[in-house]
């Protein structure tokens, strides 16, 4: 009310737009996102009006970059993603401007990069690969300049290596396994200096062993299952030993996942019956990362427990994740119920827009001395791209 009174106050005016972005989080943590949206609008608003009183103070510009990044990562979330593009553009173009006034700014070149990434993602979900590739490559070089500006900040290596695994990722979709190679090697050259530098670093050694998946994923790619399997043989076992040593974080579950899963297709490839425990492994870890629930929230759940009844499940990873508001959906169907006996249902799991398994589980009742034995088969097939590569 004092804002609308005094509305060439400043000082009012970003008082305003603070509690503005503090109730759209909340409704954003609530998951009320229709509510977070038009608080979250009212914050970028604010943004402009201030920066309408004072076009060269850098603090609004930056008020109103913040509402234009929150908006474009809430509508990515939505889904809306004509709307996020439209959002991250308008941040991009507003940051050039900062950038061209203030050069030597790195905070505002690394959310330039950000903003690049998110782009690439959601072109990425567009199936517009082309553009994606474009964007992470963008991103990419962004960050080696401001790694090159600022060595001492190791971190800033981390970020560019990641850049380059989506490249990495986008292109080995793309089919451009050479392309794919040279971006792996750059990525892989990065992490292996930052493993140099600090051994201790979990979180830098799991970076790079993931890098070494994503070595093995495209030679199974190209062929050569021989060289993908002694990858992953290679890898798996330096991750079960880095997460044996305590608490696993979401990246080491997430690349114990991967791993096992490429194994399960390697072995599958090879006819290997070694290939469904491993299948198995995956699910387990799988189930545990959803349980945890830090990685994604669920947007829908809806179940009718009859034959030919539909189970449908849909997840989206938040921002920090490595599929930031990327679609995780389970949809399937109750084939047969027979009440005290048994349930028989089969799904499809999709990452975005790409199908990456397809399951078919029986649950069985069985009458023993003690009780009810419960007998689970699970039949699994993972598709080109399960890994989110």
């Amino acid at each position: 009310a004092l804002a609308a009174l005094h509305p060439k106050n400043g000082d009012m005016l970003f008082e305003r737009g603070q509690a503005e972005y503090g109730i759209g989080l909340v409704h954003w943590q609530r998951a009320e996102y229709s509510a977070a949206d038009e608080w979250l609008t009212r914050y970028r608003d604010t943004g402009a009006a201030l920066v309408a009183l004072d076009p060269a103070r850098p603090q609004w510009q930056s008020e109103l970059v913040f509402g234009k990044h929150n908006l474009a990562t809430l509508r990515t979330k939505r889904g809306e993603l004509a709307a996020a593009k439209a959002d991250f553009n308008a941040e991009l173009a507003a940051l050039e401007k900062m950038i061209a006034s203030d050069p030597g700014n790195l905070e505002l070149r690394s959310r330039q990069a950000d903003a690049q990434g998110w782009l690439g993602s959601i072109a990425k979900r567009q199936d517009e690969f082309a553009e994606a590739i474009k964007q992470y490559a963008t991103q990419a070089s962004q960050l080696e300049y401001i790694a090159h500006a600022d060595p001492k900040t190791a971190s800033r290596r981390k970020d560019q290596a990641v850049a380059l695994s989506s490249v990495v990722h986008t292109e080995m979709i793309t089919g451009q396994y050479a392309a794919a190679e040279d971006a792996l090697g750059q990525e892989r050259k990065l992490l292996d200096s930052l493993v140099t530098l600090d051994p201790s670093n979990v979180d830098w050694k799991i970076y790079s062993l993931q890098a070494r998946l994503d070595e093995a994923t495209l030679e199974r790619r190209r062929g050569d299952v021989d060289d993908a399997s002694r990858l992953v043989d290679e890898t798996l076992p330096e991750l079960e030993g880095l997460s044996a040593r305590g608490p696993g974080s979401y990246l080491m579950e997430l690349s114990l996942l991967e791993g096992w899963m490429l194994r399960a297709q390697l072995q599958s490839s090879a006819g290997s019956t070694e290939a469904a425990a491993s299948a198995m492994q995956a699910v387990r870890i799988g189930e545990k990362l959803s349980r945890e629930g830090d990685a994604t929230d669920v947007e829908l759940y809806e179940m009718d427990f009859r034959v030919g009844g539909a189970e449908r499940t849909h997840y989206r990873f938040r921002p920090g994740t490595p599929f930031p508001g990327v679609a995780l959906t389970n949809t399937g169907a109750f084939q047969d119920i027979v009440p005290n006996q048994r349930v028989v249902s089969a799904s499809t799991m999709m990452l975005g827009d790409h199908r990456i398994s397809s399951s078919l589980v029986t649950f069985e009742l069985l009458p023993i001395a003690t009780g009810t034995e419960l007998r689970l088969t699970h039949q699994g097939a993972f598709y080109e791209g399960s890994t989110g590569s």
